[in-house]
């Protein structure tokens, strides 16, 4: 039996010879970008939005309970509208709101849109979430679903990276321009994915 190295490389290489698995491992390394927030919000209170000193704790927890509001109902939306037909569809979407809810929150003059833009963030990241996931599974061959979802998960975990990156490019060049930066280079590369694969495009 194959070391678990050795069936990750096999997953890579699959990965590597099938263009719409590759495509779509290409556009789960976006996370990278969404690992950013988590960095980049509370600077972003503190600094950005005029909140008083003795109100940026609960400022805080209030743009973070509005995010999580938005994941609930994006995962109870995606719950009582049941299987969508065209999962790559819905994947676009839910990348164009990622996208959207950092610039607002990136824009943002003050904590009320901040919220908004959060509400946006937590919604879509539900839904980018479960299609990305469910799409992955349904697209690999049987045989090397093991070894695909290895590489997957590894993927997945640039989210961590992505913390780190927000928090460099916060102290470098503020917390607003790194969400605008983030948001924009996650649009970019899912507009590139979707446009050179139809295959991710169109999927079920």
């Amino acid at each position: 039996e194959d070391s678990g190295w050795a069936q990750i490389k096999q997953g890579l290489h699959y990965v590597w010879v099938t263009p719409h698995v590759r495509w779509m491992m290409i556009f789960a390394s976006t996370s990278i970008f969404i690992g950013a927030y988590p960095a980049v919000l509370p600077v972003l209170v503190r600094e950005d939005l005029g909140v008083p000193e003795e109100l940026r704790e609960v400022a805080f927890g209030a743009v973070l309970a509005t995010a999580g509001a938005g994941s609930i109902t994006g995962l109870l939306t995606i719950i009582s509208v049941g299987t969508v037909k065209n999962k790559g569809r819905l994947l676009m979407l839910a990348s164009a709101m990622i996208t959207i809810g950092m610039v607002t929150m990136g824009l943002a003059p003050n904590i009320y849109v901040a919220a908004v833009g959060a509400f946006f963030f937590g919604l879509a990241g539900a839904m980018f979430g479960t299609s990305i996931g469910t799409l992955m599974q349904a697209s690999v061959d049987e045989s090397m679903r093991g070894r695909v979802s290895s590489v997957f998960m590894i993927t997945i975990q640039f989210f961590a990276i992505g913390m780190v990156l927000g928090g460099f490019f916060t102290a470098w060049v503020g917390p607003g321009a790194t969400l605008l930066l983030f948001g924009g280079l996650m649009g970019a590369i899912s507009i590139l994915v979707f446009a050179k694969s139809p295959e991710l495009r169109n999927a079920t």
